[in-house]
């Protein structure tokens, strides 16, 4: 019986780890650590306070001032605590958004630079053919009402 339970606890521990290992390189995963650690310490802020807020325990127990004071300190590095971890969160965050304006950055400048060898936006194509001029019938606007079909003098 007791060396099931430890196969079984020792299974469940290597899926946790192979689960782990797969997103831990991910922003996601450090930022919900962060976040899954300021809950636990809020957590345990909560439950000191109902304690020591508690009139009739605090009657009943009769707490001293030294109990009180170490509950007090107890809160207050738990406090410091979460203050340390939250600029943690807006450092990797920060740190993530960085990165992601950096690459959003180099894939329009290869955006910008497939769109130029492939003829958008004035560059390459019909443009080339061209000379990189328009035609004549669109420059002058008029050329189909004067008359003038004479579509090879764009060419020339």
């Amino acid at each position: 019986m007791t060396a099931e339970l430890i196969r079984d606890a020792d299974l469940k521990v290597r899926h946790a780890d192979k689960i782990q290992s797969q997103y831990k390189n991910s922003v996601t995963y450090e930022l919900g650590t962060i976040a899954a650690g300021i809950q636990d310490k809020y957590r345990h802020m909560l439950e000191i306070y109902r304690i020591y807020s508690n009139v009739t325990l605090h009657m009943a127990v009769n707490f001293t001032i030294y109990d009180s004071l170490n509950a007090y300190h107890v809160l207050q590095s738990d406090y410091n605590e979460i203050k340390v971890e939250q600029n943690l969160f807006y450092e990797v965050l920060a740190k993530h958004e960085g990165e992601k304006r950096k690459l959003e950055k180099l894939r329009k400048k290869q955006l910008d630079k497939m769109r130029g060898s492939l003829g958008f936006e004035g560059g390459g194509g019909r443009g080339r053919r061209l000379g990189n001029r328009k035609p004549a019938l669109w420059r002058d606007g008029g050329a189909f009402e004067a008359g003038n079909f004479d579509f090879g003098a764009d060419l020339k």
